[in-house]
């Protein structure tokens, strides 16, 4: 994860703050694609609510 500039972990929380916004849709986009396969090849499907915002526009 390049530019990650904070990791900081709130009880059960994981925190990360990123330099920018492409940065952080990339590090999102990566996450969310680890977390999807790991759904898929367990049940063999996956549901998502996805959420818009201005930082999730790169997403």
């Amino acid at each position: 994860m390049r530019n990650l500039f904070l990791k900081l972990p709130i009880e059960q929380l994981k925190v990360s703050g990123y330099s920018t916004n492409k940065e952080l849709g990339i590090a999102i986009a990566h996450s969310a694609s680890a977390i999807l396969g790991k759904a898929i090849a367990e049940k063999g499907y996956a549901n998502v609510i996805l959420a818009a915002t201005d930082s999730q526009m790169t997403f």
